[in-house]
Formats: C-alpha cells, sequence, structure tokens
C-alpha cells in the first residue's frame, strides 16, 4: 500500500525556523535532553519542541518502500515503542501515526501483523481521533494490487490472505470500539472503486464489503444499497454508450465478454497501455470492460442472495423487502437501468407470494399521484414487463393484473370524459396512456391466459369475462390512446387481436394516420426550394421501454434459466399478416 500522506503540518524535512503550537512558550522551553530515556519518547518530545530530526526518521522507516535492502531490521522494535508510547501520540503527532497506519503491512510476515493490529488496538483505544483514519485504511485495503503480497525479502502472500489479514484487523477494532461501525458506510462509499477501475477491483471490494456484512450485520442493507447505486451507475452508462451501436452489433459485443482463462488468476495483468489506441479502439475497450464489470457483480449478487431464497424462511421476506427498497429507491427513478432489475425479476419468482409482492408494488407505484409522472410511467412498464415475461407468474396473477389495470383505466377515463377531455395528451394523461400500453403488452404476450379455451386456435376463443369489453372501452375512449401508445407495440397488438378475432382495430389507426399527418402538415416548416422539413414527433408516443427485454450477460444469465417467456408467434401469423396487409390495401 502507498504510505499515506503526512498530517503534521511541520512537513517531513526539519524547518529552518521551528514552527510553534499555540500553547508554546519559546523561552519557558529547555531543550530536551537526546542521551537518555526511551528514543521513541525522547523523539516525540523533541518534536514538539520543533526537534524533527529523529522524528523524521522515524517517520521514514515506516514510509520508505520495502526492498531487498530493508533499512529498518528492527521495524519490529519501532512498533513495540509506539506501544509502549502511545498515549503521546495526539493530535501533534498525526503525521507520525499516519505514516505508519499507510505502511506496507499486508505482506509482511506473521509477526509483524500481529504486533502491526495489536498496535492498531492500542491506538484507537488512548487516541480516539485515529478511528476514522485506522478504519479508512482498512476498508482501502479491500482492493490491493497483487504486488502488495509480494515484497522483497517476504514470502508471498495471496490478495486472498491479505483480504484475511484485513477483515481480521477490522474485526479486532471494532470489537474494541463498537461505535466505529456507525463510520464505517462513509469510508465504504468514499473508496469504493471508481466506474473506470478494473473488473476485479470491484470484484475484490465488493466481496469483501460482503464479508464485512456478515460481522457487522447492522450495515447489510446500507453495503447492499451502496453497490446496488454503484451497479445501477454503470449498467447506465453502459445503455448511454450503447446508444450509437445497432442492435446486432450490442448482442455481438455482449457476447464477445467472456472471463479470461486467468480470471482468478493473482496477478496485475489487466493494465493494459492505451496511449496509442485509436479513439473507436479505446471507447470499445471501455465498454467491453464495463459490461464484463456488470456482468461480474450480478454474479456476485445472484449468488449472494440465492441461498436466503432457496429456502421459505422470513430472511427470504427480509431480503425481498431489501430488493423493493432498492428497486423503489434506486433502480426505479433511474432512466435506463437495463440489468439491475433482473435481482428482482428472478428473486421474485421463487415464490407466488413474491410475485404478488413485486407486482403490488408495481401497481402501487404506478397509482402514486405524490411521485413524477416519469415515475409512474416506469412503474407501469415494469408491471407490464413483469407479468409478460415472468415464466413463473401464475396464469391467474395475470387475469387479476389484467382486470386490474382495466377498473382503473375505467376510473380515469370516466373522471376525464366528464372534464371535458379534449382528446390525447401525452402530458396531462400520461398515466393512463402508459397503463393502456402495459395492457397491450402484457396481451401481446399472454393472451392464451385471458382465455379460457382450452384447445388453443383449433376452436372459438372464449375469453376471460370482461377483458373484451373493458379494454375496447380504454382504446375507443376521448383520451385515445392508441395515437400516444408506441407505434410498435400498437401494430403488434392489431395484428394479433386480428387475428385472434378479438379486435378489429385497424380503421382507428387509419383515422389517427391521417390525423397525425394533418397536424405535421399545419406544424411544417419550409425551407428555400419548397421542400418540407418535419419536425421530429418522437415526443408525442410513449417510449417503447420495458425492462425486462432479453437479458444476454454471459456469466449471469445462468440465473434466470427457466425464468424467462420468450416470445412466440401465432401458428401462421407471417401468412396471415400478408392477407390482412393486402386487405388493408384494397380498402
Amino acid at each position: 500500500m502507498k504510505p499515506s500522506p503526512d498530517h503534521d503540518g511541520e512537513g517531513v524535512r526539519p524547518s529552518k525556523r521551528p514552527r510553534l503550537a499555540k500553547a508554546e512558550v519559546p523561552s519557558s522551553k529547555k531543550p530536551v535532553p537526546t542521551e537518555k530515556g526511551d528514543p521513541m519518547r525522547v523523539a516525540i518530545e523533541q518534536h514538539r519542541v520543533g526537534q524533527d530530526l529523529e522524528y523524521n526518521r522515524i517517520k521514514e522507516i515506516f514510509t520508505t518502500q520495502v526492498t531487498d535492502n530493508d533499512p529498518s531490521p528492527n521495524i519490529l522494535g519501532h512498533v513495540q515503542a509506539l506501544i509502549r508510547n502511545v498515549s503521546l501520540l495526539d493530535r501533534s503527532c498525526s503525521g507520525l501515526v499516519h505514516a505508519v497506519i499507510g505502511c506496507e503491512w499486508l505482506g509482511r510476515d506473521k509477526a509483524f501483523v500481529a504486533l502491526f493490529v495489536r498496535f492498531l488496538g492500542t491506538l484507537v483505544s488512548a487516541q480516539g481521533i485515529y478511528v476514522g483514519a485506522v478504519l479508512g485504511m482498512l476498508v482501502e485495503s479491500f482492493s490491493v494490487s497483487a504486488s502488495s503480497g509480494r515484497l522483497p525479502g517476504h514470502a508471498p502472500l495471496s490478495r486472498s490472505q491479505m483480504y484475511a489479514r484485513s477483515h481480521m484487523a477490522l474485526r479486532h477494532i471494532l470489537d474494541l470500539v463498537p461505535s466505529g461501525s456507525s463510520t464505517l458506510l462513509a469510508h465504504l462509499a468514499a473508496n469504493f472503486p471508481h466506474s473506470t477501475e478494473s473488473k476485479r477491483a470491484h470484484r475484490d471490494y465488493i466481496n469483501n464489503m460482503i464479508t464485512l456484512a456478515q460481522y457487522v450485520p447492522e450495515l447489510k442493507a446500507e453495503v447492499m444499497a451502496l453497490t446496488t447505486e454503484r451497479l445501477v451507475k454503470i449498467d447506465v452508462q453502459v445503455q448511454v454508450d450503447m446508444e450509437d451501436l445497432e442492435e446486432d452489433a450490442e448482442e455481438g459485443l455482449v457476447r464477445e465478454i467472456s472471463p479470461p482463462a486467468d480470471d482468478d488468476a493473482d496477478s496485475d495483468t489487466e493494465s493494459i497501455d492505451e496511449s496509442d489506441m485509436p479513439e473507436e479502439m479505446l471507447r470499445m475497450r471501455q465498454l467491453k470492460a464495463n459490461v464484463a464489470k456488470m456482468d461480474t457483480i450480478l454474479d456476485i449478487l445472484f449468488a449472494y442472495y440465492s441461498p436466503t431464497f432457496a429456502s421459505s424462511s422470513a430472511g427470504a421476506h427480509s431480503s425481498f423487502d431489501m430488493l423493493l427498497n432498492h428497486f423503489a429507491t434506486i433502480i426505479l427513478p433511474t432512466y435506463r437501468s437495463r440489468h439491475t432489475q433482473f435481482l428482482l425479476f428472478h428473486f421474485a419468482q421463487t415464490s407466488d407470494l413474491l410475485i404478488d409482492k413485486f407486482a403490488g408494488t408495481c401497481f402501487h407505484l404506478m397509482c402514486d399521484q405524490t411521485r413524477p409522472t416519469m415515475m409512474r410511467q416506469s412503474s407501469a412498464a415494469y408491471l407490464a414487463s413483469f407479468i409478460a415475461r415472468g415464466a413463473h407468474v401464475p396464469k391467474q396473477v395475470v387475469r387479476d393484473v389484467f382486470q386490474l389495470l382495466m377498473v382503473h383505466l375505467d376510473k380515469i377515463r370516466i373522471d376525464q370524459e366528464a372534464a371535458a377531455c379534449r382528446g390525447s395528451d401525452i402530458r396531462r394523461h400520461a398515466t393512463f396512456h402508459a397503463m393502456v400500453q402495459a395492457l397491450l403488452y402484457i396481451f401481446c404476450f399472454r393472451w392464451r391466459d385471458l382465455t379460457d379455451t382450452e384447445d388453443g386456435l383449433e376452436s372459438e376463443i372464449r375469453w376471460t369475462p370482461g377483458i373484451k369489453e373493458g379494454l375496447t372501452r380504454a382504446i375507443y375512449s376521448k383520451l385515445n390512446p392508441l395515437r400516444v401508445c408506441s407505434p410498435p407495440i400498437v401494430q403488434e397488438f392489431a395484428r394479433i387481436a386480428n387475428q385472434l378475432r378479438f379486435m378489429y382495430i385497424y380503421p382507428l389507426l387509419e383515422s389517427n394516420r391521417r390525423l397525425h399527418l394533418f397536424q405535421l402538415a399545419m406544424s411544417s416548416t419550409y425551407v428555400k426550394g419548397g421542400d418540407s422539413v418535419r419536425r421530429d414527433d418522437h415526443h408525442h408516443h410513449l417510449d417503447a421501454y420495458f425492462p425486462f427485454d432479453p437479458y444476454h450477460l454471459p456469466i449471469s444469465k445462468r440465473w434466470l434459466k427457466g425464468d424467462y417467456v420468450e416470445w412466440q408467434d401465432l401458428p401462421g401469423s407471417e401468412a396471415k399478416e400478408n392477407h390482412t396487409h393486402d386487405d388493408s390495401e384494397d380498402e
């Protein structure tokens, strides 16, 4: 580990004119004798009157990098001397204390480590002002380089051995100062690897935080929330960087991400000189690195939570409540999170009760008028995507959610039509439109669960009572939601509904198309030569965002095996689609 910077205020080099503490009176101070007494005590007392030569020499012993010719073969003796004189290590000696705390201790022999940990414990017990510095140093050691365990003249140590030493020291400190746990979270957040740091740094740090939470259980919720928060940031950054890629290129890039053969090797080979890389190659390299980091973190979290949900216990419900809290406070408010939410998708499907709990949470957030409109729209998208894509979501839950959405739509429709609604307005009626789009999406994936027919398409389909009537009222209401809902979803619903003889909405779509063209013509601007330049009308439609779209991350996707409803088209749909298209052209 790199030595910490000096914190004295006096500096490492002897000053030409000694600085004096506020309480010092030069005329009353006599030189401290140096020929007698404990050398450590003498050095500290000399430092207090501005004589820093010996004090700085001791600091240098701890800040000098370990070499084959270790300049301090008696470093153990200096640590023992510090323990004897710990009562003197007040704020005026902060430079020396920080030099000792920042020394390369993890890779030394067992005798030094044991004595060093004893010093840390003695220090925080006698001088409480250093508790934060000691905790910060130990948390910083949650992600170390392999070279820290390969000090000259010492037996090599693996990262896991060094991390075990860090936790041994941290547990010792917390046993002596239990209140120290209250400041740990700030240190964990401050030392969390930056998003540009390596996959290994993130993996090691998060695994060590999880280990910490096992012996400091009061920090479990905060540790997992911090991990989720940083994961979401990487997730969103990946989506931003992928916006310029074609869909095929995006899937191809994700498939290229695979763990190297020596992924767990104890080395620092991830560092590659990027100075001569072309900008585009550098951008793709960073994008792949972020995808790999995200995949690794998600795999860690799936593995962490899985044992709890393997048994139907109170622990499973407690863990899911924690995940729901992360969903409502971290994931949902973040625009375009793409993968983090699959933790809830997977673990919600471990029991019918948790399925109901997650669906109910999404519905409650969607209907909560105290929340921002965008968050309510996102809640509708999460609800629809979960019900549509969850392979373990029972048929009855699909029906219940569908009916519940229609009841709520009826209430909004009646209220708005009574208020003389003038038509579709994405800003005023965003939640209504989002709920209709949710129904269309659910219908496209789960229409079989909305029927009472056992023979599928071989016989006349009997729809669950109220399904057709409720959806018809919403679609043909004055709010005209199909004009606002995402066109690809509307078109897919129109095709499937027509082939199933559920509903024929092409005349309404044609009417909306003509109205749209008329409004575009009225709002067009003209440039020289008479060419019409139409304004971008993307903001007039809902975003086709469904958060549980296919999951392709190569490592962590193993956890979702069997959880997912893949798209299944109708039998003979291609021929029927062509026939329907020809009919519409004839009209």
